[in-house]
């Protein structure tokens, strides 16, 4: 009896294991049948595909699936969601954020398909300085997003400022 699983190479699984009667098995050999009965299994496994993620300029970007932070190179399968997380430096912001070459905006998050999985974020410097003066005595307060700024640091067009002016 010859056993042969020939598995689709272009598939989403591969073979994991092979085993006759209990023991390892090499796809192809061929199996005598003697004085018992022959059982064969076959373990297949989806077909594990890389993470791979770059970034220009300053930040980070955060990969999550199911709740665990992944790292460029980890193994990532067909039909998982993964959660993408651009995180600029504070004088920075996302200029573009690609999936497989292709940009993307809003929900960012990404089904994996067929492939490996490459995401790509550009960041770039905020392009304004925010300037504050004041004279005279009093206290002036400038804040986004709950964080208060300080003189020189850099703003984006569409930042909200809270701004405060208190008298002495």
């Amino acid at each position: 009896l010859k056993i042969s699983v020939v598995p689709d190479t272009e598939g989403d699984y591969l073979m994991k294991s092979l085993r006759v009667n209990g023991g390892p098995w090499s796809n192809g050999d061929t199996y005598k049948v003697e004085d018992q009965s022959v059982t064969v299994d076959a373990e297949f496994a989806l077909r594990p595909y890389s993470l791979v993620v770059t970034h220009t300029g300053e930040g980070e970007v955060k990969v999550v699936r199911r709740r665990e932070e992944l790292k460029s190179g980890a193994k990532v399968y067909k039909g998982e969601v993964l959660e993408i997380e651009p995180r600029p430096e504070s004088d920075y912001k996302l200029k573009s954020l690609k999936i497989n070459g292709e940009e993307i905006s809003g929900q960012y998050e990404c089904t994996v398909g067929k492939g490996d999985v490459e995401v790509e974020a550009e960041f770039v410097e905020k392009p304004y300085v925010l300037t504050m003066k004041q004279s005279g005595e009093g206290k002036l307060k400038v804040e986004r997003n709950g964080k208060t700024l300080s003189d020189g640091e850099k703003v984006d067009e569409g930042d909200n400022l809270k701004i405060t002016a208190e008298p002495a």
